[in-house]
């Protein structure tokens, strides 16, 4: 039994698309291939041993053809200054399983349309890419391979584009956070023409109600749902979710109307094993205590002001695994 507390004053503030982290090369296959990462605006070529210090545009144009996983998101690095034109060179990548483009905000449609040409991807985030939209997203139907995608902050990305995004047909992952134009009716196209999608990320999405809920309920494969800061969802949206045996993460951080009805309506989930309830202000303990038919390993009840750790300590009891965050300490 855990509790996690953590001073309010200590917490970071968190963007729709706040994963803007670096993040270490992924080698596909032999460790000698070459690593291409734009930190430092240098390349180092491991299996090589060489080293390229061009200019940002022209160091893409001469990566090795072998890079398996270039990165592109350290803040630390001046790589947000890259143009269409500067994506275009990764074109000739034709092995290329990942790539990372978050926050490079120069970006827009005609540079996406160049990285859809890169068909072996499999894994393609472009998260803060603020000038992409539904033009771009059209060009996603190239990507036959590719499993997940990262468009959040895109804001520029509605509903027109969902259909579009469909047509990725291997795809299960997406990430939607922060597309304020994207409504019921995006999210009803999305779920209808690509039934392979088993993880949905919508934070952020405030036009959405409890209808979107219901049609991702229709997904046959669905197992994590991140509606943070959706507040038109109410407890019909958990009633729609709770059909979806398979669900082992759901995040409604913000979801003010939230109450324990809804709460209580997942605890027959078997599956379930994290569960983010930030901010849910109506939920009380009577909710949670409904829960102890869940595996849950992680529940967060940070802002969720009627729940004590001390009413919640039938759960505790009943799953002594539980790791329970929130800003209260054990008593």
């Amino acid at each position: 039994m855990l509790a996690q507390a953590t001073n309010q004053r200590d917490m970071p503030r968190r963007e729709w698309y706040s994963d803007l982290t670096p993040k270490a090369s992924i080698f596909q296959g032999n460790p000698s291939q070459v690593s291409a990462t734009l930190a430092g605006e240098s390349v180092r070529a491991f299996g090589a041993a060489k080293e390229c210090t061009k200019g940002r545009e022209g160091l893409l144009a001469g990566t090795c053809e072998r890079c398996a996983s270039p990165s592109l998101s350290s803040p630390s690095s001046r790589c947000r200054r890259i143009t269409d034109n500067g994506v275009v060179a990764l074109t000739n990548l034709q092995r290329l399983l990942v790539l990372d483009l978050g926050g490079c905000n120069l970006i827009g449609d005609a540079g996406f349309a160049a990285i859809c040409r890169i068909r072996t991807l499999v894994s393609l985030r472009v998260a803060g890419c603020l000038r992409i939209g539904n033009p771009g997203v059209g060009h996603l139907r190239r990507l036959e391979n590719l499993k997940r995608l990262n468009l959040a902050g895109c804001s520029m990305v509605g509903d027109s584009g969902m259909p579009l995004l469909a047509k990725a047909t291997s795809l299960s992952d997406v990430n939607l956070g922060g597309c304020r134009w994207v409504t019921d009716g995006g999210v009803a196209v999305l779920a209808s023409e690509r039934r392979s999608l088993s993880a949905v990320n919508l934070m952020y999405c405030k036009l959405l109600t409890d209808r979107s809920l219901f049609f991702l309920s229709t997904l046959p494969s669905l197992r994590s749902v991140v509606v943070d800061g959706c507040k038109r969802l109410t407890d019909y949206s958990l009633a729609a979710i709770s059909r979806c045996t398979g669900l082992e993460a759901v995040s409604l951080a913000g979801c003010s109307q939230v109450t324990d009805a809804g709460v209580a309506s997942l605890g027959g989930l078997p599956s379930l094993s994290s569960l983010n309830l930030t901010g849910c202000t109506l939920v009380t303990h009577a909710g949670l205590t409904a829960l102890a038919r869940a595996p849950l390993e992680h529940l967060d009840i940070t802002y969720c002001d009627r729940v004590s750790l001390r009413a919640l300590q039938p759960l505790l009891d009943a799953r002594p695994g539980l790791r329970v965050q929130t800003l209260e300490a054990f008593p």
